[in-house]
């Protein structure tokens, strides 16, 4: 069975693994000069490098009923001023579209 593995970081030569951070809504920092934040991510039906699936409070909720994945992040981008102390970003990317997995031999 084929297993997914979810990197995250601030440039593609910094990213790193955070398979084991999916469906457990516990945060992942990243840190650059540009932006600080964290980022959690939740896949339907994901299952964790033994195999196992790991199930997620988050897809049982009416509202997310048909949605398959989840991304969010939320940060702040230190070296932008706009009259305020710090700027805040958060993004939520949710899909109901199926996930389609490239299937091996």
């Amino acid at each position: 069975m084929p297993l997914l593995r979810v990197l995250a970081g601030t440039s593609p030569t910094s990213l790193v693994p955070i398979t084991d951070f999916v469906n457990t809504n516990t945060p992942h920092f990243i840190s650059s000069d540009v932006f600080e934040g964290q980022v959690v991510v939740n896949i339907k039906g994901f299952t964790n490098s033994e195999g196992r699936l790991r199930d997620t409070e988050y897809f049982r909720r009416e509202d997310r009923k048909g949605i398959t994945w989840s991304i969010q992040v939320q940060g702040a981008l230190p070296g932008v001023h706009s009259g305020a102390t710090s700027t805040l970003a958060y993004v939520s990317f949710e899909s109901d579209n199926g996930l389609v997995f490239p299937q091996g031999p």
